[in-house]
């Protein structure tokens, strides 16, 4: 019995590594040229550039050098966004802090970062600004985030360009961009993923390069909500179908209009073809079998002609104005009673402390709140910083704010109950890259004769 497991088992050693070999060899790296309006493909296998011409069909330019750059480290589910700087490009792989730059007269391509496989910023809003490579928001770890990175040239590393406490808590690239023109990057705020199919009210926001803040333009109209996450962008302009129908969004001047031309592919978000834009044109591409092989075929339309078949329809964004106003005109009128239900729970709180010593009533508070969720229960860091009021604040932020908590804690543990850790920080058992909180058994019996 022992021997014929064994051969099975190198029959399975073998199946993966042609599976795996046969999987590789379909690496094709493609990307779009604005200026010559044309794509251009990267053979990882031969090592071969092509360029597309006005047939659609790959035109062989050269055999490239690699340098710094193993194909293996590439996998066939990746998309690329490219970037042309004079005559070159870089290429950047979303999810991977991957950065390779293509010298195309000298028919080069190496790559130029330092870093690992880090997985947080898939779907971020990459752009090329002032020859410096930008990756805003993005998803990763198993939640969205709002990180503003660039990529140094000095480090050969992605480095945090600020830490905002203003600004949307979480978005992608889902109907969020930058507009060269105005020099500012627009971003629609996504719910926490359990609440997409709720939400109807999208925050939008807009980044300011030269004061390095976020500004709220408003709220997504309502009737949109679920619609616009789905869109396809080109230049300034977003895709999308809503009730059948094609739309084309426009936020740089607040307007969505209904499409009634023949192109009726731009808007189809089951194809995924991306759009690009490039010298006031519109440029798709859609794909077919004929047979076993894939043909594409490429079509295109002006700026201008787009805006003529379509028809202005309602304002993409509702302006707060009057909202916030309303609000202030309501809070100034209850600040009375505000007042006097501050004087009463500053009265109940005073009777906490009184009753409770040891811990301030916010961290008393935290502390049953954790105790109702059972022995043993493990804490995630999403979880804490929720009960911390943390969540919309910076990483770093949360990470500061959520060390003074449990050191504090634990200095008290320390000190009235002799528990060195009331709450233990250990790895995931499921996930090695994350933190999990722990309530000390003891402690907990503690807490609970308080």
């Amino acid at each position: 019995m022992f021997r014929p497991r064994i051969f099975f088992f190198f029959l399975l050693l073998i199946g993966l590594s042609s599976n795996h070999k046969l999987y590789s060899q379909k690496i094709d790296l493609i990307f779009f040229d604005s200026d010559s309006n044309k794509r251009l493909k990267i053979d990882l296998r031969t090592r071969q550039l092509f360029i597309e011409n006005s047939s659609n069909v790959w035109k062989l330019k050269g055999q490239l050098n690699f340098e710094n750059v193993y194909t293996e480290d590439i996998l066939p589910v990746y998309k690329i966004n490219a970037f042309k700087s004079k005559s070159n490009y870089y290429l950047t792989i979303p999810g991977t802090g991957h950065v390779y730059y293509l010298i195309e007269n000298k028919l080069l391509l190496k790559r130029i970062d330092k870093s690992f496989h880090t997985g947080y910023n898939f779907q971020a809003v990459q752009f090329f600004r002032k020859d410096t490579l930008f990756s805003f928001g993005g998803y990763g770890f198993w939640q969205y985030h709002n990180i503003l990175t660039y990529f140094d040239h000095k480090s050969s590393e992605w480095e945090t360009y600020c830490q905002l406490e203003v600004g949307p808590s979480r978005f992608t690239n889902r109907f969020s961009t930058y507009l060269p023109k105005s020099d500012k990057v627009l971003a629609l705020e996504l719910p926490k993923p359990y609440l997409f199919n709720k939400t109807k009210k999208y925050n939008y926001w807009e980044f300011n390069f030269k004061s390095k803040s976020w500004k709220k333009k408003g709220v997504i109209n309502e009737q949109l909500a679920l619609a616009l996450p789905e869109s396809k962008p080109a230049g300034q302009y977003f895709f999308f179908k809503y009730q059948n129908q094609n739309y084309v969004a426009d936020p740089e001047n607040n307007k969505v209009y209904l499409y009634d031309g023949p192109h009726t592919k731009l808007a189809d978000s089951f194809d995924p073809e991306p759009l690009f834009s490039s010298k006031n044109h519109i440029y798709s591409y859609q794909n077919y079998l004929v047979g076993n092989v894939r043909k594409y075929t490429t079509d295109s339309i002006s700026v201008q002609h787009l805006l003529s078949s379509s028809k202005f329809q309602f304002e993409l964004i509702n302006d707060n104005t009057f909202e916030y106003a309303l609000y202030l005109i309501l809070f100034i009128s209850f600040i009375p009673a505000c007042f006097y239900l501050f004087r009463i729970f500053s009265k109940k709180n005073l009777i906490l402390s009184n009753s409770n010593e040891i811990f301030t009533s916010f961290e008393y508070e935290i502390l049953r709140k954790m105790i109702s969720k059972g022995e043993l229960y493990e804490f995630s860091t999403d979880e804490l910083n929720v009960y911390l009021d943390a969540e919309r604040k910076p990483l770093e932020t949360q990470r500061q704010i959520r060390s003074r908590f449990i050191n504090s804690i634990n200095q008290k543990s320390e000190i009235h109950f002799q528990i060195s850790n009331g709450i233990s920080r250990r790895k995931s058992r499921i996930d090695k890259r994350f933190s999990i909180y722990i309530l000390d058994l003891t402690f907990i019996k503690e807490l609970n004769k308080l």
